[in-house]
């Protein structure tokens, strides 16, 4: 019996108590999500709703509360199961902000022609049920038309010819069908079929060509409230953690389900099921008002709040419960579009105490994979951790704090780790070597995250990817001496694939950063492409220094990119000229561009003069494939989007990366070290041992191999409660040793006492006692500026007296504990300048940090002094910082950081 006919938008209701009957507590509920399979969940599931990824094939099943859901498609149709999904429109911000990861994929048949999909409940218990559909056709409305459905309950003609909505990112937008189910005995089960045929064929618009035959679904809601009556669209989006909140306000705003709404009562808290159970609006607003001004926002609250709609007639419908967070820098100095990371910030701590490469408790491993929910990873114990080259990719909200590591700090050996979504890492060292084809580290798909200071080296593939990315940030880190000839799985004998990166992002900020002896790739455009392989690419590639490459500089293509103020050192094997290279090779859309902006670019030519901007020379595009060459300008005038950092000049960059770049905390190490003088200089110390390429090795053996990183433990106290925060910083800070805190933030400024901490000992820092005084010299912290440099030494304190002379600075801690900041700046003869963090920890207690180091209770028989480079010397110097190790009568190696008098 035909019941109704629906327009594209139309909802379908059958319930006559809808509200009254989804409100009974016993009834189970769930809202789950029909996807299409792909490795990264965050792209495809949408927030709220179950994940249901239904394999191809005859039939598939489902338990959630005690209730059974059961896909199938008749084996006598010679259809399948298949899911299905439009690419480009589930990775479209836009549509991802909204409800598009449910609404642009779910299960249709295979081949897709007419045919049937028969949802099956079993296990509901007796009484009556509501069940919601989505159907929204994901296909391209401009090319496509559906066929409407007829759909059957039970055997029985329930719609006829339904009209499915097309591109609608909103869910309520969507056509929705809405089923009573009503059981009256334990064990029955219902059965929805939703079939297309040739007799529901319409006339499609003009422009639709291509008729989609078959039946779809995109997911389904059971026993919840009526969505077509709920408000919907929120500002800001439902799961959005990364809100602009930073004046203190955010403008909530909504869109109202339909016109006969006459009242919205908003309900807004800090806590889901409080807000879910709120019976006074915190505000009741009029029809045609639907905005709210939420002050005094505080990054580290997570605001729940719904819109409850209010009919003429007083019909009250629940809104759905949406959820979000005020952005906040990752920390102070986090630049570009990586800047807001979350990392592990509200979490757990995670202590990683030996050097296993295993996922056993305390492995640096475990905590990657295994600890769950938002973590920060601290390290005990310095040393290689060797990987053995597994892929590891890192899970949401984590931070990676390599600078608390004690001695020389931690080596991830064999490492190919992708940095995840909602990531910071800081200070690590990630060097693949030879023995497999791989990347020592990348950000390839994560969305905001960003890395800063940190080394990676030795790569076989490309030493860093960072393709598919969005909103990430990769700065003040080293790219150093991808492996050329070292055997690609992909290539023939002899190839050179000595690669710096693969990089990509929308937007990808890549700054700051020193590639240093990589034949190719500094960098190579990753491209980026929408699901019709539209061009998507942004990237903003700035400040970067590059030294000695051989064959590429930074090439491929990309949609829209800044690449401005970097500086290339031509070094002695360097043979291209040209810094930057749009490729057009007669691949993509017709409709996708290429283009660039270009400025403040310097080419440091071996003679040492300098080049700057000019086409032809520095810049210019390459044809491959047939590609008959752009019809609009390749290059533009002013930038695409901001850059969200300081962006020096060239010249400056140059200093200023040169004293920044990688992995510098706890300490550099000396591949670091080396890397820098041979730009400075000019110069190289290795050959590749196949290639005979002068700075470019083809295996770690060509530059000595791993140097030596001392094995050094935090003692059992340094840290009392665990809470990432050692009991001497407690002290000063006067926090509570004795109780995990980490996650107060009593100053209010958005970063907790365990993330103020991370930034302590992520710039150089002294711990002396109370009346201890020291020497510390500044010049291997601007090891970039070389002429003439003038230091000097700002901020004033009553815990240290600060002077410096020349580049020494003399330090007289006074009797009180605590913590003074400072700031070391430096200025050159050319009037470039710059500066840095530098702490003074006095402890107020003379046991508080050394007794970890105490020899009272060792039997020392060897006594060995090294470098802060792993060297080992036989002469200390005045002034100077060591590694004293010492082994006792079992064999145990003890560590500890020495300043000679």
């Amino acid at each position: 019996m035909k019941r109704f006919k629906l327009g594209l938008l139309a909802t379908l209701l059958l319930c006559s108590a809808f509200a009254l009957e989804v409100q009974a507590q016993s009834k189970p509920k769930c809202k789950v999500d029909l996807s299409f399979n792909r490795s990264n969940m965050d792209e495809i599931q949408e927030p709220g709703f179950i994940n249901w990824i239904v394999p191809q094939g005859q039939t598939a099943s489902k338990s959630i509360e005690g209730v059974t859901f059961t896909l199938s498609t008749p084996a006598n149709d010679g259809n399948e199961l298949r899911p299905g999904w439009n690419k480009t429109a589930i990775q479209n911000a836009d549509n991802k902000s909204k409800n598009g990861r449910l609404t642009y994929d779910g299960i249709t048949i295979d081949p897709a022609s007419f045919g049937s999909i028969k949802l099956k409940v079993s296990g509901l218990p007796v009484g009556t049920h509501t069940l919601q559909t989505y159907h929204n056709c994901w296909q391209n409305p401009d090319k496509f038309y559906a066929v409407p459905m007829d759909v059957l309950l039970d055997g029985e003609m329930l719609y006829e010819k339904v009209k499915c909505s097309f591109s609608q990112a909103v869910a309520a937008n969507a056509c929705i069908l809405t089923f009573q189910l009503n059981i009256e005995r334990a064990g029955q089960s219902v059965e929805i079929t939703f079939q297309t045929t040739p007799a529901n064929i319409v006339s499609p618009d003009a422009a639709q060509t291509d008729m989609y035959a078959p039946p779809f679904c995109n997911g389904f809601e059971l026993n919840t409230d009526n969505v077509s009556l709920q408000a919907k669209d929120p500002y800001p989006a439902a799961g959005d953690m990364h809100v602009d909140g930073d004046a203190g306000e955010i403008l909530l705003r909504w869109t109202p389900a339909n016109e006969s709404v006459k009242q919205h009562n908003l309900y807004i808290g800090e806590d889901s099921l409080a807000v879910s159970r709120m019976k006074t609006p915190t505000a009741v607003l009029p029809q045609g008002d639907s905005t709210y001004l939420l002050q005094e926002v505080y990054s580290m609250q997570t605001y729940y709040w719904r819109v409850d709609e209010i009919d003429a007639d007083g019909y009250v419908t629940k809104g759905k419960m949406w959820q979000f967070r005020p952005r906040q820098l990752a920390f102070p100095g986090a630049e570009g579009y990586g800047r807001f990371a979350q990392g592990g910030r509200g979490g757990q701590v995670y202590h990683v105490t030996n050097l296993s490469g295993e996922r056993i408790p305390g492995s640096f491993l475990y905590g990657l994979l295994d600890v769950q929910g938002p973590r920060t990873i601290v390290f005990d114990v310095s040393g290689i951790i060797d990987l053995g080259f597994q892929a590891v990719f890192t899970q949401p909200n984590t931070t990676i704090a390599g600078q608390t590591a004690p001695g020389k700090g931690i080596c991830i050996k064999g490492s190919n780790i992708n940095i995840g979504s909602d990531n910071i890492c800081r200070h690590m060292r990630f060097k693949h070597g030879y023995g497999d084809t791989g990347n020592a580290m990348g950000l390839s798909g994560s969305n905001h995250a960003i890395v800063d200071h940190t080394t990676a080296a030795w790569g076989t593939d490309e030493t860093v990817s960072g393709r598919g990315a969005k909103n990430v940030s990769f700065q003040y880190s080293l790219i150093a001496e991808a492996l050329g000839i070292a055997d690609h799985k992909n290539y023939e004998t002899g190839h050179n694939h000595g690669y710096a990166a693969t990089i990509d992002g929308k937007i990808g900020s890549w700054h700051h950063n020193l590639l240093v002896h990589c034949n190719g790739r500094n960098w190579s455009m990753g491209g980026g492409m929408d699901g019709e392989n539209r061009a998507i690419g942004q990237m903003d590639i700035f400040n970067n220094v590059v030294y000695n490459w051989n064959g590429r500089t930074t090439d491929g293509n990309c949609h829209e990119v800044n690449f401005v103020g970097n500086y290339y050192k031509m070094g002695p094997d360097t043979k291209r000229t040209q810094l930057f290279i749009q490729q057009y090779e007669n691949v993509g859309h017709p409709e996708s561009t290429w283009r660039a902006y270009i400025h403040g670019n310097i080419r440091e030519n071996k003679n040492g003069s300098l080049s700057e901007d000019r086409k032809g020379d520095t810049y210019g595009i390459q044809l491959s494939n047939g590609d008959p060459g752009p019809s609009y300008e390749t290059v533009v005038n002013e930038p695409f989007f901001p850059s969200y950092a300081k962006i020096h000049s060239a010249k400056d960059a140059y200093k200023v990366v040169l004293s920044e770049a990688g992995a510098s905390m706890p300490m550099r190490d000396d591949q670091h070290l080396r890397v820098i003088d041979e730009t400075l200089h000019r110069s190289y110390t290795y050959v590749g041992s196949r290639s005979g390429i002068k700075g470019e090795i083809d295996h770690e053996k060509d530059a000595g191999g791993w140097e030596a990183y001392p094995e050094e433990k935090r003692s059992d106290d340094f840290d009392s409660d665990q809470d990432g925060m050692p009991d001497w910083w407690e002290t000063l800070v006067k926090s509570d040793a004795s109780k995990a805190n980490h996650n107060d933030d009593p100053d209010g400024d958005g970063w907790t006492l365990l993330e103020d901490y991370l930034e302590f000992m992520a710039h150089p820092y002294l711990v002396l006692e109370p009346g201890a005084q020291a020497d510390l010299d500044v010049l291997p912290y601007f090891k970039g500026f070389t002429k003439s440099p003038q230091y000097s030494i700002e901020g004033e304190s009553t815990l240290v007296n600060a002077a410096i002379s020349g580049s020494t600075i003399h330090l007289q801690a006074g009797n009180d504990g605590g913590i003074a900041i400072f700031t070391m700046k430096v200025q050159d003869s050319e009037g470039t300048t710059h500066e840095k963090r530098f702490s003074v920890a006095v402890t107020g207690n003379p046991n508080a940090i050394h007794k970890v180091w105490s020899e009272d209770d060792i039997q020392v028989v060897k006594r060995e002094f090294f470098t802060l480079g792993g060297r080992q010397v036989y002469e200390l110097h005045s002034h100077e910082i060591y590694v004293m190790r010492l082994t006792d009568t079992d064999g145990n190696i003890h560590s500890v950081k020495i300043l000679k008098n």
